[in-house]
């Protein structure tokens, strides 16, 4: 039997043997671009688990994996880390009610992990880490009973897992003829292969984890400003199945209200003006532990502002935060696209992006900054739409995932919308400008293979368009050019160049005066974007 002191080292242990590795699982990115992420977002993501896990009481087994569970949920970043945390959920569910794990209670966690994690995703693809996953929960289902020892239990899963990881280039041909297996299956692995080690760990309930993304203001706001000034957080043991009334109860003081229920805990996170009275509340339900009750009308200009932007609030009495209509957040990548956004009326915008995606709690604390009756998400990556989804399944606040990919498709439906519309009215014609852009990137390449055809050398600048990869060459110049020529058509009648923070003006100009003599009935604008690894961003509408 597998008791709780044991699997809280397994978690610890599967955390830091895939921090170790994630560089690693970052190598295996289809594309041999600069911003492989999934052993980033994998090991982000299980750091949160963690974090929880080491903020949280627990008792036993079931305690263990619900705290892992919620810790990913909210922390959970890109596709990989998303589908992570809906694996630990499905362990969790497996887990419920057990003092200790036993091979049954084993094969239940495996089972309902990959159909939990099935479920999260609307088009599973095959050959992922939704496959590895599944193949070792129908192992587990099916040989459980020819098993005694958990251990030996486990690392027979394990094995069927690398059997399933290494058959990934046979089902998803992209795999294979990059010469790699699916990253998040590889991820998932690690993590195994970790909580399976026999590296000594110690349960630290001080554990230093890196900070979330950063997000923006677009103006300085006052201390007043704040509608509910104190972040009250705390835990309630209790059996009561009446959570819900503590929960109306503290709707009508609060606001950013979570209040869930697990076996034997109340989780209760309210921003309110009235701490005393949630807790007075809470009180009658059972005793409380885990308190915290921070004052956001001090901590919030330093928080969330720049040193510049608390001076000028200081300064500036007349700011104020008012309910409005419509409310925007957008991901951003580099200063230049940050004003952008900022001048294009985006409430909050969100550092991240290709190279660090930000986490579902982060968009939650963006989301939570503005006063408006509907809020539009602009994920600008494929990596961030799941975390931005799963966002809105949590928040209170009416949130719409406009479903961007590149952040020119962002300007173009932020140029399309109209406040006059209704939401439904927004989302169609923001939609209908997405599919009305062309966007392209130029980047370089890590390592030498073959794509689509396309021949690639290590250190090629390779232009990418329509997600894949159409060029190849040395000469960035080259690529440029080609890159152009593949955006443009008949109905183009402006091009849009952003140059990255590795460019210079004078090297970008060259580029655009070269490329814009050929083409006479098209205006192409220059503008810095300052966004790393790809050294242009470029739309054609």
């Amino acid at each position: 039997m597998i008791n709780s002191e044991q699997l809280q080292r397994a978690f610890i242990r599967a955390r830091n043997y895939l921090d170790s590795n994630r560089e690693i699982v970052n190598g295996l990115n289809v594309f041999p671009v600069p911003d492989g992420d999934t052993g980033t977002n994998m090991t982000l993501t299980i750091k949160s688990s963690i974090k929880n896990l080491e903020n949280s009481d627990v008792k036993n087994c079931s305690d263990v994996v619900k705290a892992v569970s919620d810790g990913a949920l909210m922390g959970a970043r890109g596709n990989s880390g998303v589908i992570l945390s809906q694996i630990l959920r499905g362990f969790y569910v497996g887990a419920k009610d057990k003092e200790e794990l036993d091979v049954e209670t084993l094969k239940e966690c495996f089972v309902n992990a990959y159909k939990v994690a099935y479920k999260s995703v609307i088009k599973p693809t095959e050959g992922t880490i939704l496959t590895v996953i599944r193949e070792m929960g129908e192992f587990a289902e099916k040989s459980y009973t020819d098993f005694n020892d958990e251990v030996e239990f486990c690392n027979a899963i394990l094995k069927v897992g690398f059997e399933s990881l290494n058959r990934t280039p046979e089902i998803l041909p992209i795999l294979k003829e990059a010469g790699v297996v699916d990253a998040g299956g590889r991820g998932l692995l690690y993590l195994f292969e970790g909580a399976l080690g026999n590296e000594i760990v110690e349960i630290n309930r001080n554990y230093d984890f890196n900070k979330p993304a950063r997000t923006e203001h677009l103006a300085a706001q006052n201390d007043e400003d704040i509608e509910f000034g104190y972040c009250t957080e705390f835990m309630i043991t209790s059996d009561s199945e009446e959570y819900t009334v503590l929960r109306d109860k503290l709707s009508e003081i609060g606001d950013s209200l979570i209040v869930v229920k697990g076996d034997n805990i109340i989780k209760v996170h309210v921003h309110t003006n009235h701490p005393g009275q949630a807790i007075e509340w809470a009180l009658e339900f059972g005793p409380l532990h885990d308190l915290k009750i921070d004052n956001m009308r001090r901590q919030h200009n330093h928080l969330h502002h720049t040193d510049k932007e608390v001076e000028e609030a200081k300064n500036n009495k007349e700011i104020k935060i008012e309910n409005k209509k419509y409310g925007f957040v957008s991901i951003s990548t580099g200063n230049g696209i940050d004003e952008i956004f900022k001048s294009m009326g985006v409430d909050e915008i969100i550092t991240g992006g290709q190279t660090m995606n930000p986490s579902t709690e982060d968009i939650l604390n963006a989301v939570d900054k503005i006063n408006a009756d509907d809020i539009f998400i602009f994920p600008n990556n494929s990596n961030i739409i799941l975390v931005s989804e799963q966002a809105a399944k949590i928040s209170k606040k009416n949130l719409h995932i406009i479903k961007t990919k590149q952040i020119p498709e962002a300007f173009s439906a932020l140029f399309n919308f109209d406040e006059s519309l209704s939401v439904e009215e927004n989302i169609e014609a923001m939609t209908d400008a997405i599919l009305n852009i062309k966007v392209g990137q130029i980047t370089y390449s890590l390592r030498d293979t073959e794509i689509d055809g396309v021949k690639i050398l290590k250190d090629d600048f390779m232009g990418i368009s329509g997600g894949k990869i159409k060029i190849s060459k040395k000469d960035i110049s080259e690529v440029f050019e080609d890159l152009v020529a593949e955006l443009i058509d008949d109905e183009t009648s402006i091009v849009s160049v952003y140059y990255g923070e590795d460019v210079t003006k004078e090297d970008a100009e060259k580029l655009v005066e070269k490329v814009s003599e050929n083409y006479d009935d098209v205006e192409i604008e220059l503008v810095y974007g300052g966004q790393p690894v790809y050294y242009y961003l470029i739309s054609a509408e």
